[in-house]
């Protein structure tokens, strides 16, 4: 390495360690970082959790109070009594009863089907409260059985086998072991806060050292220090990746350790086992360092375009919903981890995500969305160094948002205008518009 070399990484790090020190007293990134990942999401699981189990317990805790009209078989009122998860109580109006909280289900027997000698039953309940329609669940059930006894008497009746009725019995024998029932878990939503955290980590140091320090009127004397302009941007650069990074990071390490420090007591009850090969951590965690980078670069050439924060903010807001939206597809079912996807932006990402979280990852997908990833955050460093090579932007006001002109005054100044017959230089901002059009797409 040469000694121009050699003093261009050193004035970027000295820039990288400046950064880095201004973020970290920054009390909005330290929550970003630290509090919500390590903290704040565990504590949510867990509490969330805890409320479910006990919300479940208090519903089942007493019998549900149901009530029984109609043409009612004796019998059918003494088996009733039999049951200990339901109490039997007398009504006159069954929509009023179970309107009124007076009882949580009905069954109400109807007038015999002609010649079949088949009973219809009805049950009335409130398929917008809890309560009934728990109630309404153990009154089917005891409809079921009671019906199971009318079935298996006709047929001995009848001088024919107990099993007649049913040639055919199906039981469910699922392959999936614990561990593989958790990944399928894990993978429905734990990309989804990888992303997010990521997103959330880049997102606000990019717009507090770009449009934060030229509303602070700081980005100018920074840029007339005795350091070239490249060397500014790769070491603010760098200290956005590495914070969006970070968060991830201590997202994917706590999710890790509230699940398999046995801390979530769900998968107990679910008969699930979370946990991840050191292998897919290693790769989830090398796949976030390119996703870092394209968010940081992209986020980071936006808001230096911006002349304050709360401007950057509002331009790059609608953005980040955008890239929510592919990082989404691993929660839908029936989308299928293929070649198109993986070229996506952020989609193939947090579907390679789910892949390894189940077991299932293809290499050779897996390696499309690695690299397709790398190649857009290639363009996002290119689209990044254009916006601060530009003095207009970081001096003047030929590539910021106008005051209530929103995101086609943004199109605008990433666009730059010559004089009239002039040819623009569309690159970077061709790179630019690609990304957002694939993400669209």
């Amino acid at each position: 390495m040469s000694d121009p070399e050699r003093r261009g990484w050193r004035d970027a790090r000295v820039i990288f360690s400046k950064e880095i020190l201004e973020t970290l007293r920054d009390t909005r990134t330290l929550i970003i970082m630290v509090v919500v990942p390590v903290i704040l999401y565990p504590a949510i699981l867990i509490a969330s959790e805890q409320m479910i189990l006990f919300g479940q317990r208090r519903l089942e805790q007493d019998p549900a109070v149901v009530a029984v009209t109609g043409d009612v078989e004796p019998l059918f009122l003494d088996f009733m009594e039999t049951r200990d998860a339901l109490r039997v109580v007398d009504i006159q109006d069954p929509g009023e009863a179970v309107r009124s909280d007076a009882v949580s289900a009905v069954a109400v027997f109807l007038a015999e089907a002609g010649e079949s000698d088949n009973r219809r039953v009805s049950i009335v309940f409130d398929a917008a409260d809890d309560r009934s329609r728990r109630g309404r669940g153990v009154l089917a059930q005891a409809l079921e059985e009671w019906g199971d006894g009318l079935l298996e008497q006709r047929i001995l009746d009848q001088g024919l086998p107990a099993g007649f009725a049913r040639p055919l019995v199906v039981a469910d024998s699922s392959v999936a072991r614990p561990e593989e029932l958790g990944g399928y878990a894990l993978g429905r939503f734990l990309p989804v806060l990888l992303v997010m955290m990521t997103l959330l980590g880049t997102f606000y140091p990019a717009i507090d050292l770009a449009a934060g320090e030229k509303e602070r009127g700081t980005l100018e004397t920074l840029l007339t220090a005795a350091i070239p302009a490249d060397q500014v941007v790769v070491g603010k650069f760098m200290t956005v990746a590495v914070v969006g990074l970070v968060a991830a990071a201590l997202n994917l390490g706590s999710m890790i350790l509230t699940f398999q420090t046995g801390l979530f007591q769900l998968g107990q009850v679910t008969q699930m086992e979370f946990s991840l090969s050191w292998t897919a951590i290693l790769v989830i965690f090398a796949t976030l360092v390119p996703l870092a980078v394209l968010f940081g670069a992209l986020f980071l050439g936006i808001a230096v375009r911006s002349q304050s924060f709360k401007e950057a903010q509002n331009v790059l807001t609608p953005l980040y919903m955008v890239f929510l939206l592919p990082a989404l597809l691993p929660i839908f079912p029936g989308i299928e981890f293929g070649e198109f996807l993986a070229l996506v932006p952020v989609a193939g990402v947090s579907l390679l995500f789910r892949e390894l979280m189940v077991g299932n990852a293809d290499f050779t997908i897996g390696s499309m969305a690695l690299l397709s990833t790398l190649v857009y955050a290639s363009f996002a460093l290119v689209f990044a160094a254009h916006s601060f090579g530009r003095e207009e932007v970081l001096f003047g006001s030929g590539g910021d948002v106008g005051e209530g002109e929103g995101a086609l005054g943004f199109l605008k100044g990433i666009w730059p205008a010559g004089s009239e017959g002039d040819c623009p230089r569309p690159v970077p901002t061709l790179i630019f518009v690609a990304l957002l059009g694939v993400l669209f797409f």
